[in-house]
């Protein structure tokens, strides 16, 4: 997992810095740099948007007692998204935007939970399947040993 945070810490400013002089050289160097505060700037004003909706589905959510966990999902997302779209260059801003989609953020949180539940349930000694066995249920019997200690 460092190796590959670290292969991204390198190779995203060479990603970059190449498109960078590849759009700069295209519609120059002024141009490009309104682009990308431009694109910036959008992307934070639909994020902005978004968490409010986000925020605000998560209060119904537990206005209606349930737990907002797919509102907490997107919500992180989106949060990824700004982060994306705060750094400069074309390459984060474009995935910040195609963060801020609602059917890649469902996406991303689906297969989240799907890698995710299976070793949160392992780590409490517990399988997916958590459904109680037979013997599990509470049938109001208690099961035990005794013995009858006379001191007289």
């Amino acid at each position: 997992m460092g190796g590959l945070f670290l292969l991204i810490l390198i190779l995203l400013p060479v990603i970059e810095i190449s498109l960078f002089i590849y759009v700069g050289g295209m519609i120059g160097p002024g141009l490009t740099i309104v682009l990308i505060i431009a694109s910036a700037m959008l992307g934070l004003s639909i994020m902005r948007r978004q968490g409010v909706t986000v925020v605000a589905s998560a209060q119904r959510a537990q206005a209606e007692g349930r737990a907002p966990v797919a509102e907490v999902g997107n919500g992180i997302v989106i949060l990824l998204a700004g982060l994306l779209l705060l750094i400069p260059g074309f390459l984060t801003d474009a995935l910040g935007l195609v963060l801020l989609l609602q059917p890649i953020r469902s996406l991303i949180f689906e297969t989240v939970l799907v890698l995710l539940l299976p070793a949160l349930f392992a780590g409490f000694g517990m399988t997916a399947n958590t459904s109680p066995t037979p013997r599990e249920q509470d049938d109001g019997i208690i099961e035990g040993d005794f013995t009858i200690n006379d001191d007289d």
